[in-house]
């Protein structure tokens, strides 16, 4: 066997059986004037010959003058193993190219040396990728990549949060100057993702938290009623954030606050209609039609999540919308004495953390759906216990119950026949946050619980 290397039109032999670890090299003088073996019969080239023969094979005749670099064809790794067509391989583009040419004039993907792996994936699977991380990283993945430069505005859900265009990590208290900067990048970023010309599909959904400045909130609310009445946006998640403590909020900036609300919502009906979740923080509806605004304009509300929102301290709030859709409600901290939940037919989850109410604190009309209840509070001065019957008087669906006293003093009275009405369907009881003197009249009404939801 002979190994012939060429470079550069010269051709250099080396016998095999040199290569041979048992034989040592002889020397160059020696190696010249040995006289070679003569050429093996007719035939027998082409077989296999034994190792004690493998230096006795003719030297090939070096190939042409510029024939050494030609090559008729070469085939892709296995176990593809189709053959490329030379001619057509120059026509290949440099980068985010997708497919070889194939003898048989086919295409075959195959990822090019200068390619990487994740941009010969399709638009469907790049989509599906973009759609996990935030709006500020798919900006950045489009500009540095040609590939993906068309992609974020094929994305059929948007997230635009206030928090990601801070120059810093968002910190328990943000400063004025860095939430007006955070706000000027917020509303570029939507203006260019609703207004430029790029977007060739609908928005199914988009979710916006954003600080309450009027400046700014006036503007996005404009581009954000165009989209929806130019058939461009579906449904529309606004969520409003607020970094001041509930503790240091004053009623003043409550009250305030609920009017530059209600100046949005009447500025833009069309974004009241086209509503599908809202979240609200530290407003006061004293001078606001709370009512009328949640339940009679977002027709198409079905999650709700007001925190330190009420109409006044110790005040009562009925809520009677039979033609809602809300299905979950989440209190936190709002101030009422009581809630009346009328008529809400469609509400699966209420949740309700920390209520200022020395009374029972809710009372149900006609909610057929619900099935989720979650209350937690500690408890307060001059809290009188109340009977857990009496408060899911009305309620017949119930599976899943939690109740967190956190740690604190129960707020609750044991009770055991008057249950099983409001608990014919309980699946789920969760009970945390349990004072440490418990008595044994409690571990036999809890007993009780669990026996009624087997």
């Amino acid at each position: 066997m002979v190994i012939v290397c060429q470079k550069k039109k010269k051709t250099l032999a080396v016998s095999a059986s040199l290569l041979r670890p048992h034989h040592r090299a002889a020397p160059r003088a020696a190696a010249a004037s040995r006289p070679r073996p003569p050429p093996p019969p007719a035939g027998d080239h082409c077989r296999l010959p034994p190792a004690t023969a493998a230096a006795s094979r003719p030297r090939p005749p070096p190939p042409p003058a510029g024939d050494h670099c030609r090559t008729a064809s070469f085939r892709l790794p296995a176990p593809l193993g189709r053959t490329l067509n030379p001619r057509r391989a120059h026509d290949l583009p440099p980068r985010h190219a997708h497919a070889y040419a194939l003898e048989d004039g086919s295409n075959m993907p195959q990822q090019l040396e200068d390619e990487d792996r994740l941009s010969t994936l399709t638009d469907y699977i790049l989509l599906s990728i973009l759609g996990r991380v935030s709006l500020r990283m798919v900006v950045r993945t489009a500009v540095l990549s040609t590939r993906w430069r068309h992609l974020p505005w094929l994305l059929p859900e948007l997230s635009m949060d206030v928090q990601d265009f801070l120059s810093a990590p968002c910190t328990e208290t943000t400063e004025a100057n860095d939430m007006e900067k955070a706000m000027v990048s917020l509303t570029k970023a939507t203006r260019s993702f609703l207004v430029d010309q790029q977007r060739g599909s609908t928005i199914s959904s988009l979710h916006l938290k954003l600080y309450l400045i009027n400046t700014f909130l006036c503007e996005v609310g404009l581009l954000v009623g165009d989209a929806i009445e130019s058939g461009l946006l579906k449904d529309f998640d606004l969520t409003i954030l607020d970094e001041t403590d509930p503790l240091d909020c004053s009623v003043e900036d409550m009250l305030q606050r609920a009017e530059e609300i209600d100046g949005f919502f009447c500025a833009y009906p069309s974004v009241l209609h086209c509503l599908t979740r809202l979240s609200l923080d530290n407003l006061g509806f004293i001078k606001v039609d709370m009512h009328h605004i949640l339940f009679d304009c977002c027709k198409q509300l079905k999650y709700l999540s007001l925190c330190q929102c009420d109409t006044g301290l110790g005040s009562w709030f009925k809520i009677n919308a039979p033609d809602s859709k809300l299905i979950v409600l989440e209190l936190t901290k709002c101030r009422f004495e009581r809630l009346e939940v009328v008529c809400l037919p469609k509400l699966e989850k209420l949740s309700w953390d920390t209520w200022v109410s020395r009374s029972v604190p809710l009372a149900f009309g006609f909610v057929p759906s619900l099935g989720q209840l979650e209350l937690s509070c500690g408890a307060i001065c001059d809290q009188r216990e109340f009977k857990l019957s009496e408060l899911l008087h009305g309620t017949a669906s119930i599976h899943t119950l939690t109740l967190d006293f956190q740690g604190e003093k129960l707020w609750m009275q044991p009770e055991m026949g008057q249950l099983c009405t409001a608990f014919k369907k309980l699946r789920k009881l969760y009970v945390r946050g349990i004072f440490v003197e418990f008595d044994i009249l409690w571990i036999t009404a809890l007993f009780f619980l669990i026996d009624v939801t087997c």
